[in-house]
């Protein structure tokens, strides 16, 4: 009788299975295998990576980038464990690997090999590789699947591969050389990205930490579509549409990434060893533009639309003196329309004493009290005192609609982040016309920001986008069709 019975499936089988479905699985199971000596700490970033990787077999997208800061376990995941776990499945796949440095390229040919011809692997998979074609820069299995690497520059002559997969392409001491960053987009362009084997199913893969504008993470995003996945080492708020779905699950302003790993003792030592361009770049991937330029001018709608307005809001960033050398109190007038996009319908600036600050927000209050939602008032030393007296003062329909808003980041953090909403074109400008005066001087000023002589303008500006910036998401993820059923 108990033979007939089915038999229940050994714990190799099972965990054979898992790693089979799962990158993510198979990673924790074959961690032992390749940094023995390491404790493996997950984390959600590490999965997320995983869930991306899979939806490139799956066919979601073909070219993906992640921007990753350095230390992250990103070279072991793409360059290591994934080959090793497509063969799994899919034996007869062909990578080609490229890295700035022919030795990391090796690095992680050498680990991959070692983990494929672990008696672990071959247990479960029985997958041999041929001994005439076993290097540490290339090697390849009994099924013709194989694994290259070059170093960036190489010309990788006769070579393709079905996955295409860049690491670090630039070093971080090249990063302001013009002719660095040239070579490797060109070497991108013309070389390495024709060597898919298929270019209608084949799938390209960039991973690595930003260091200019226009590194090869810029230069891409320029030129075509691509899927993003972007992870800060501190968070600033959304920074990324994803296709899948996915979000950043953190929600406090700079949550580690990886805080079992880098605590924030760990992350102030990295800083300690980066510049200001090197942290942001680095560790934030935002790239700061040495000459400015934060926000461009092509990312703005510079047309007036006749919709309806769903919600205005006002603005201010205050400053209490007249003097030559001070700062500008300025507002921004900007309004919400039917499909979430914010259009910016004046702004306006001056040096004001407290009785002439306070007077001018209740006029622009008065002025644009139709579907006013909000008055928003940084919540600083000069911007503090003008609440607490309007909280006294001001009529009380006023007085309900006022907003503090308390920062949590610097203003040069402030731009980068309502700039993302700018270069998805949620911002509108108006189009040059008698009725918007303003709108020469504040283009000046937030298209040469940080540079600018004045920042007022610009710090009021970035303040109301980043306080709808749950609406501007919404617009535009409507807009591009994520989310609907």
């Amino acid at each position: 009788m108990s033979d007939l019975l089915p038999k229940l499936p050994t714990q190799k089988q099972v965990e054979q299975e898992l790693c089979k479905r799962s990158l993510h699985e198979f990673v924790i199971h074959a961690w032992k295998i390749v940094e023995p000596e390491t404790e493996f700490k997950d984390n959600w970033h590490i999965e997320a990576i995983c869930n991306y990787l899979e939806a490139t077999l799956r066919g979601d997208f073909r070219n993906l980038i992640i921007n990753i800061p350095p230390r992250h376990m990103k070279s072991l995941l793409v360059n290591v464990f994934f080959p090793a776990w497509v063969w799994t499945f899919a034996p007869s796949k062909k990578f080609l690997f490229a890295s700035y440095g022919e030795d990391l390229a090796i690095r992680d040919s050498q680990k991959c090999r070692d983990l494929i011809q672990s008696n672990w692997y071959q247990n479960r998979w029985e997958l041999p590789l041929k001994s005439d074609q076993n290097r540490k820069d290339r090697f390849t299995n009994v099924k013709e699947g194989y694994r290259i690497s070059v170093g960036v520059g190489g010309s990788a002559t006769g070579e393709g591969g079905d996955f295409i997969i860049v690491d670090d392409p630039l070093k971080a001491q090249d990063a302001n050389s013009d002719a660095s960053r040239n070579f490797v987009n060109s070497w991108y362009d013309n070389t390495i990205s024709t060597r898919l084997n298929n270019p209608s199913t084949g799938v390209k893969i960039l991973i690595m930490q930003r260091l200019h504008e226009d590194d090869l993470t810029g230069h891409l995003l320029k030129k075509g579509k691509w899927e993003l996945l972007c992870l800060p080492a501190e968070y600033e708020g959304e920074r990324f549409i994803s296709s899948l779905g996915f979000k950043d699950p953190r929600k406090s302003q700079n949550e580690l990434l990886w805080k079992e790993q880098f605590d924030e003792a760990a992350i102030e030592d990295l800083k300690s060893q980066l510049s200001e361009l090197g942290v942001a770049g680095q560790l934030q991937q935002r790239p700061t533009p040495v000459a400015g330029n934060i926000f461009k001018k092509d990312w703005f709608y510079s047309r007036y639309l006749n919709t309806s307005v769903v919600g205005r809001w006002i603005s201010w960033d205050t400053a209490l003196s007249v003097s030559e050398e001070a700062a500008r109190s300025s507002c921004v007038v900007a309004e919400l329309t039917e499909d979430y996009r914010l259009f910016i319908r004046e702004v306006y600036y001056d040096k004001l004493d407290f009785p002439a600050l306070e007077a001018k927000v209740k006029e622009y209050a008065k002025k644009y009290r139709y579907e006013l939602r909000g008055v928003i008032i940084e919540s600083k030393a000069s911007g503090i005192s003008i609440l607490q007296t309007l909280a006294q003062s001001a009529d009380p329909w006023l007085a309900e609609l006022l907003v503090p808003f308390t920062p949590t980041v610097d203003k040069i953090t402030r731009a980068f982040n309502a700039s993302l909403w700018c270069e998805k074109g949620c911002v509108m400008l108006p189009p040059p016309a008698e009725e918007f005066p303003w709108l020469f001087n504040f283009e000046e000023e937030i298209f040469s920001f940080p540079n600018s002589k004045y920042k007022d303008s610009t710090d009021a500006f970035n303040q109301v986008v980043l306080y709808l910036e749950n609406y501007l998401s919404e617009g535009y993820r409507t807009r591009i069709g994520i989310g609907e059923q």
